[in-house]
């Protein structure tokens, strides 16, 4: 899926909590009333509900509100949004690199891994830990090898390698090098 990418022309506040933004780029992926906007004003990315949308040959212009309880959660979520593709942005001139790090999530499909020096975090996936068939332990939240009985659980020091950073998805995928960060 291609990503269709807009210049902001103009933002204006029409009302309280209602908002008008006219758009500038490819006018074939047309939105729809009830559809979501991802917007990129001031630094912030934001996320809106489209209430009307109208376009011409080259500008699509949209009217969304701003709703109440939902506004903070969106911030959270746009900062967030915000730092991940910084951290895969600042990573993706490392790759190939090696980090120690800490196993900051366990799921049954692998594990995600907070680099130390950066707080940057990534995942490895469960198919890449090729020492082992290794099976989530749902009761002890780890990840649990079956021959060797060798489990990852939150907190552990793990070394790893940055093996590919995503700057459309915003991920970090990491191989493990060493079980133990030195």
């Amino acid at each position: 899926m291609n990503k269709v990418i807009y210049t902001i022309r103009s933002s204006r506040q029409l009302a309280g909590d209602i908002f008008e933004v006219v758009l500038e780029g490819d006018t074939s992926a047309l939105c729809a009333t009830g559809q979501f906007v991802n917007l990129k004003i001031d630094g912030l990315y934001l996320r809106r509900p489209i209430s009307v949308c109208d376009w011409d040959e080259t500008t699509i212009t949209l009217i969304y509100k701003v709703v109440g309880k939902g506004t903070e959660q969106m911030a959270q979520m746009a900062e967030r949004d915000s730092i991940k593709e910084m951290q895969a942005r600042w990573m993706s001139s490392r790759i190939g690199e090696e980090f120690d790090g800490v196993i900051s999530g366990v799921t049954e499909f692998g594990l995600y891994v907070e680099v130390n020096e950066n707080k940057c975090e990534g995942f490895v996936p469960l198919r890449d830990l090729d020492d082992d068939y290794y099976e989530f332990d749902e009761k002890n939240f780890c990840l649990r090898g079956r021959r060797r009985n060798r489990a990852y659980n939150l907190g552990d020091q793990v070394y790893v390698q940055v093996a590919r950073a995503d700057l459309y998805r915003k991920q970090l995928d990491f191989k493990l090098v060493r079980p133990e960060a030195e």
